[in-house]
């Protein structure tokens, strides 16, 4: 009971910080910067910066604490090398995710049931801001977002119960910081396979990936406007589409598996014989 108990108190202390630090950075916002017009207004066009400055601020602190606790933060999430099958696994695990997001929030009943997602996505996806700071955001964002909600909370949910467990719970947090109960259950079905490749390849560069794709790849469809091309298909032709995407992100997921099975196996063998 005492190692729950602390490990409880631990995530609720980094929980408490990045909600301090979410409210603390909208304050300044809110209060100060939009006291100059220009800087208001290139920070409401570049809103990925807001997600960004949370980050790096939580990330110092957090930092700081697991000094305190005798640990390097960036040694246990686990920054290790993958191999080019992995890469190249985890890659089409993103782009089938992209698809199937892509094509299932565009079927006419999902999107007139659902308008978060079309919110979302806008907002997210469709800034008039600098477009170059833009692809950068996306591409760092996820490193961030990984590092606090997989290389840290669920690691320490993974030190004190079984995987499985550590899996749904990790999901369930990232969900409900969504404060939205449609994009959280997204949020936390995307948190469920966001961990499997840092699980299988013991790399949090394979979360990374993953996330970074299927965000450039949904990118991409809506800026090139695929995706709206797709959506004027009709709803038969996106429910196939979907149905394809969810098969690729399952067959490269164990693609992936397999191979990180085979590397573990390998390993195992050279330093029996060693």
């Amino acid at each position: 009971m005492k190692k729950y108990l602390k490990m409880a108190g631990w995530i609720a202390l980094y929980l408490v910080i990045l909600y301090a630090i979410i409210n603390g950075v909208k304050w300044f916002v809110f209060n100060v910067c939009s006291l100059n017009k220009t800087l208001n207004d290139f920070l409401w066009n570049n809103r990925t910066l807001f997600g960004f400055t949370i980050s790096v601020i939580t990330i110092c602190i957090y930092y700081g604490i697991f000094k305190l606790r005798g640990k390097n933060l960036f040694k246990v999430c686990g920054f290790e090398k993958m191999g080019i099958k992995d890469v190249f696994g985890i890659t089409m695990m993103g782009i089938s995710m992209s698809i199937f997001t892509t094509s299932f929030t565009s079927i006419s009943f999902i999107g007139s049931t659902f308008p978060q997602f079309e919110d979302y996505m806008k907002g997210f996806f469709e800034t008039k801001g600098s477009l170059p700071l833009l692809v950068v955001m996306l591409m760092v964002l996820p490193m961030f977002e990984e590092i606090i909600f997989r290389g840290i909370i669920f690691n320490e949910l993974r030190d004190n119960m079984p995987l499985v467990a550590a899996i749904v719970i990790q999901a369930a947090i990232y969900g409900i910081l969504q404060f939205s109960p449609v994009l959280g259950t997204y949020a936390a079905i995307g948190s469920m396979i966001y961990v499997l490749p840092y699980i299988w390849t013991r790399s949090l560069f394979g979360s990374i990936l993953v996330q970074d794709t299927c965000i450039l790849s949904l990118f991409i469809l809506r800026r090139t406007g695929i995706k709206e091309l797709l959506a004027s298909t009709g709803n038969a032709v996106l429910i196939l589409l979907s149905l394809l995407g969810a098969l690729g992100m399952l067959a490269f997921a164990y693609f992936v598996r397999k191979d990180s099975v085979n590397q573990q196996s390998t390993v195992k063998t050279v330093e029996a014989l060693n």
